[in-house]
Parts: C-alpha cells; structure tokens; sequence
C-alpha cells in the first residue's frame, strides 16, 4: 500500500510548504491529483512533475556483476569453506571493474551474492560480511587482514540454492566511486560437511583474494593469512542511500537542491506561489 504524500512530506512554517519526494515510496495517481490541485500555478505542476521524474531515475538499483569466468572455487577461494569448521576469505574488487559494470559513485550497495555451482545446505553460525574502502588492488607478500572494516551483516547464513544467490545487507554499504572495494566473509561452525562452490574468475598474477580455514579455530578472529590469484565473480545491487525526509534549511523561492550522504536531493518550496 502506497504511503499518503502528507506523511513523506513536513510543514515547514504556516506560510511555507516543502515537499521533499520520497525515493523508497512511489506517489499514487491521487497523490499527484491531491498535490496539483492544492497548487493550480503552472509553475507549480512542472516543479512537481520534475522532482518525480528526478527521483525516479535515481532510485532505479543498478546491478554489478564483476567476473565471467566459469572456474569452480576450491575451499581457498570460496567464501563457504564448509568443509571446514571455520572459514575466512577476503577479496579485493577494483573500482574501475565496478564503473566498467555499471557502479555509480555515492550510490550504497544493498545487496552482494555469488554464483553458486553447487550449494551445501550447512548453515554458517557467526556469519559476517564485512567491507572496506581501500587502494590497494592486490594483497602483497607478507598481507594481514584489514582492521577498521565495517561490518554489513552478522547473524548465521545457509545458501538457499545454486546460480546468483544474494544477500541483503542489513547495513547498506556506500561506496566513494574512486576506491577498491574489500569484501571480507567469516563463519565459525563445530562441524563440518562440505563447501558450497561459487563460480571464480583468475587474476593473472595479481592475488586479489586473502584465505584462511581450519576446524576447532575461531572464525573471523583466525590469524594468519593466504593468498590466491582466483578469485570469486561478485554480484552487487547498488541503490540511492537513504536520506533523512527534512533537508537542511533552503532559502529562498524555487526549485533548491541540498546534499545529503554525497546525494543532491531536490525540494520545492511553494510559498508566494499564490501571487505569481
């Protein structure tokens, strides 16, 4: 059910609407029907139509795919290394591969999956994806895992199926548009079965993904690293990052922009539309 426009939107001073658009919730025909006819000006019908049109191109998800090869992971490369009680896996992805497929500057991901070839149903406990802005494209001799990452889901995680299985990031990642992307997956069992196997693309020479697996360790705290030059195909769904419904204070008549989060945003303020 489509939300009323009154309840997106703030009065800001008995002489003076805003109406900021809400990018999560499309208006109905009534909204716009209730809208026009509280402001009649011409003026007042293109402003609206132009701010829905401005935030319904930006809130159209993209989605990256980074990686075409059809090379079947080992437990070193895939993130769900079951065959083990616990696993860690690190990878980096490199900004120009996510503008080359179509990633968008400032726009926050939302969701990431893998390609899965073969899935094995035993759940991850202690499952966490964790992320990470970084420069460097590759992990050098000698790599230790990343501190300061930031961490975009935690809980447990079983794959439901084969082919592109996403999941939903319960914190949204926003990404800069210029850094590599570091996508760090950590699980910590008491048993094993084995690994679901992803779909992998080689580096050449470049070792783009950082490893550990062991039993009876300790998960996302395991120490000690490895590297590999393969390194899974990646799935990103990239969406505009939520933003507060009130903007900062906008002066003046017209169509006015703010910025939140990276984001232009785009108010109309019709006070003194009644005297045009």
């Amino acid at each position: 059910m489509k939300k009323n426009l009154h309840d997106q939107c703030t009065m800001l001073g008995s002489n003076s609407r805003r109406w900021i658009v809400s990018e999560e919730s499309p208006f109905s025909k009534q909204d716009f029907k209730n809208i026009l006819s509280s402001y009649g000006s011409r003026l007042g019908k293109v402003a609206v139509i132009l701010i829905f049109l401005i935030s319904a191109l930006k809130s159209f998800a993209q989605t990256v795919t980074i990686g075409t090869g059809t090379t079947t992971s080992g437990t070193a490369q895939t993130p769900y290394s079951t065959y083990y009680h616990d696993g860690r896996h690190s990878y980096i992805y490199r900004a120009t591969e996510i503008l080359a497929n179509g990633g968008v500057a400032n726009r926050c991901i939302t969701q990431i999956g893998f390609n899965v070839s073969t899935r094995n149903a035993l759940q991850m406990n202690g499952f966490n994806i964790k992320m990470k802005q970084v420069g460097n494209g590759t992990y050098p001799t000698g790599a230790t895992w990343s501190t300061g990452m930031t961490t975009v889901y935690s809980g447990s995680y079983t794959v439901p199926g084969t082919g592109w299985q996403m999941i939903t990031l319960q914190t949204p990642f926003q990404w800069n548009g210029t850094s590599n992307i570091e996508v760090e997956i950590c699980f910590d069992n008491a048993g094993y079965t084995g690994n679901s196997v992803v779909r992998c693309t080689g580096q050449g020479t470049n070792n783009r993904t950082l490893y550990n697996y062991a039993d009876n360790s300790t998960g996302c705290s395991m120490a000690g690293a490895y590297r590999s030059t393969t390194r899974p195909n990646i799935r990103f769904i990239m969406a505009t990052c939520a933003a507060p419904c009130v903007p900062p204070a906008v002066v003046g008549f017209g169509i006015n922009t703010w910025n939140v989060l990276g984001y232009e945003h785009a108010a109309y303020n019709y006070a003194n539309l009644a005297s045009l």
